[in-house]
């Protein structure tokens, strides 16, 4: 295996044309040449210099270093291999060598030249047609495409040309924090509405407005608004939208409060009924409420305060006797019973037999009218069950 270790796979050679140069890269095949420049017998290099000489005239072997790998020149025309075909070959080889080189992943090219010249061309840069004529007096400056476009001359850099460092930074310089001020950072006004054109000024802008807009809003009153008008405005009125006029009105506010409830319960008492209506007693209160006064000894139910009143009433009755029995239950408004207030139970022939009536009403009272539950036993002898008869009275507006 013919090796050269300097000076590549070119040297010496007579560069017609007809040779083609391969590199393979990715392994170190330098363990194929000894401390004395002579190839050693059975490394990677050599196994691989065999095969490929089986169907290609092969010049040269040359280890290289940059990047890792080596290069051969084959002779075009009895070549009998492309990169592509060469680089499975190799990969397959996978470890090999006395060398043990690891050619599992290396990549093979063929690197291109151009071996013949087009012209005389030119010597130096200078010696080019759109660069300039001298660099006398340019130390310092820097290439830049003309305006003209056609071709490149030496400029000054802003700021007097080249310096040393940046912030006391040096290589690649990035922007940090302290590096500038704000009076030194231009400022773009294109769409803000500011008039500043550095951050400084924007800032002392803004500033300024914010003081502005501050001392209106403590002056500003609401009348001052352009869609409110409250002229005429009394105590305890507020305002409201008013979509004819599209503007805010002043306005009486009507206001809901809640419910008053009263809730009163039979307790202890058992009432023996006759065939004849008689008051039903509820001198237990568990909640009460200024708009309803009630009385322990009539059983009435006083209303203080006009509005809607919501009734709801249970009677549970028994009886002593086996023989049939019913009960029947109604409301009265000053005296005179309330229409559709009714209500009747049923017992069959039980001893202690248990029924229960309910009725419900509404009613629009005024202060000073009076309400009362009276109940009756139309035959045999009924009685009120212990904390079973119920009355709640809800003022709800």
């Amino acid at each position: 295996m013919p090796v050269r270790t300097n000076g590549g796979v070119f040297c010496d050679q007579v560069l017609t044309g007809s040779l083609q140069h391969f590199r393979i890269v990715g392994a170190d095949f330098t363990g194929a040449v000894d401390s004395n420049n002579m190839p050693v017998h059975g490394s990677a290099a050599e196994i691989i210099y065999n095969e490929i000489s089986r169907r290609a005239t092969i010049s040269i072997m040359n280890p290289i270093t940059n990047p890792l790998g080596m290069s051969f020149a084959l002779e075009t025309g009895r070549a009998g291999w492309t990169a592509a075909e060469i680089e499975v070959f190799v990969r397959s080889l996978g470890v090999v060598g006395v060398d043990n080189v690891d050619v599992s992943n290396v990549t093979v090219e063929q690197v291109y030249y151009n071996l013949i010249p087009t012209g005389s061309g030119a010597a130096t840069f200078l010696d080019l047609t759109d660069t300039p004529a001298s660099y006398t007096g340019e130390g310092g400056k820097v290439l830049a495409v003309k305006t003209t476009e056609d071709g490149v001359e030496f400029i000054t850099v802003s700021g007097g040309g080249l310096v040393d460092s940046v912030f006391g930074r040096i290589g690649d310089v990035i922007a940090q924090p302290g590096d500038y001020d704000a009076d030194q950072i231009d400022y773009d006004n294109t769409t803000s509405g500011l008039s500043a054109t550095e951050v400084q000024s924007a800032i002392d802008e803004v500033n300024a407005n914010v003081i502005n807009l501050s001392n209106q809003l403590s002056n500003l009153v609401l009348n001052d608004l352009s869609d409110v008008d409250v002229t005429g405005v009394t105590d305890g009125q507020g305002i409201l939208w008013d979509s004819a006029t599209g503007n805010w009105l002043a306005s009486n506010i009507t206001t809901t409060t809640p419910d008053k409830v009263l809730f009163h319960h039979n307790g202890v008492i058992s009432q023996v009924l006759s065939t004849s209506f008689s008051v039903i007693l509820f001198n237990f209160s568990t909640s009460s409420t200024s708009a309803i006064t009630y009385n322990n000894a009539t059983g009435e139910f006083t209303i203080n305060e006009d509005g809607q009143y919501g009734i709801e009433c249970d009677m549970s009755f028994t009886t002593t006797t086996a023989a049939r029995k019913n009960a029947q239950v109604k409301l009265q408004l000053d005296g005179v019973d309330v229409p559709g207030s009714f209500a009747y139970t049923y017992n069959r022939n039980t001893v202690n037999g248990e029924s229960t009536g309910s009725l419900t009403m509404e009613l629009d009272m005024t202060g000073g009218q009076i309400i009362r539950i009276l109940a009756r036993g139309t035959t045999g002898t009924v009685k009120t069950i212990p904390s079973a008869c119920r009355i709640r009275i809800i003022k709800r507006k």
